[in-house]
């Protein structure tokens, strides 16, 4: 089993000028010692923005844009203001949902995969709109010990070697009921075109404004 190594930025960098660098407090610096992802086609792609989803920085304004790194699906996702509201204690949050196209294929193939042809070409392959493909990020270590007889004058004996192996696995992530998903992957998946509009089925995160914290998600 694989541990992934994440640091984050504290808030207190001396490498940004003082008035700024609160506005990275929490954020992805490294993921497992790299600035960059290695799993996609494009340094756009690879690219770590923002928090892991738990906190984000004070002082939120309406026209922020929220940005999170999700390691399970490898790639950083962003979010925009929906809405406001007062919760029951009286507490006023921000919503902010992601953004309409963020698995749209058709719009970026920057997560699309690099493939091959039986002829040596090379070609992007792209799945529909509102799927993501974590085949490249997502794998198994196998591995596989073959035992060798070996017999010699004096005595007998096994010699084992070993062969170690990554498959990738054939993980498709999208939003929950295939929201903004293509019309063909809604009717083919969900029963008929029962495709679910319903906010409440939408990925969103609420955030109090003045101190940044989250408190739902």
């Amino acid at each position: 089993e694989q541990i992934a190594h994440i640091s984050y930025n504290s808030g207190v960098d001396i490498l940004r000028n003082q008035t700024d660098q609160i506005q990275f407090v929490g954020n992805v610096e490294r993921f497992d010692g790299n600035q960059y992802l290695p799993y996609w086609r494009t340094k756009y792609a690879n690219t770590i923005n923002g928090t892991d989803a738990t906190i984000w920085h004070p002082d939120v304004k309406n026209d922020d844009t929220v940005h999170i790194f999700i390691p399970d699906i490898c790639r950083s996702l962003t979010l925009t203001k929906r809405s406001e509201y007062v919760n029951p204690f009286g507490i006023t949050l921000y919503r902010f949902g992601l953004i309409d196209d963020i698995f749209a294929n058709s719009v970026r193939d920057d997560f699309c995969l690099n493939a091959t042809t039986a002829n040596k070409t090379s070609y992007v392959q792209c799945l529909p709109d509102g799927l993501l493909s974590l085949s490249t990020c997502i794998k198994r270590r196998t591995s596989f010990f073959f035992f060798i007889k070996i017999e010699l004058i004096t005595n007998r004996g096994f010699f084992s070697l070993g062969h170690e192996r990554t498959i990738a696995l054939p993980i498709v992530a999208s939003n929950p009921f295939f929201i903004n998903a293509a019309r063909e992957v809604v009717e083919a998946i969900v029963m008929g075109s029962n495709r679910s509009t319903d906010e409440q089925h939408h990925s969103f995160m609420d955030i109090e404004p003045i101190t940044g914290s989250k408190k739902s998600w």
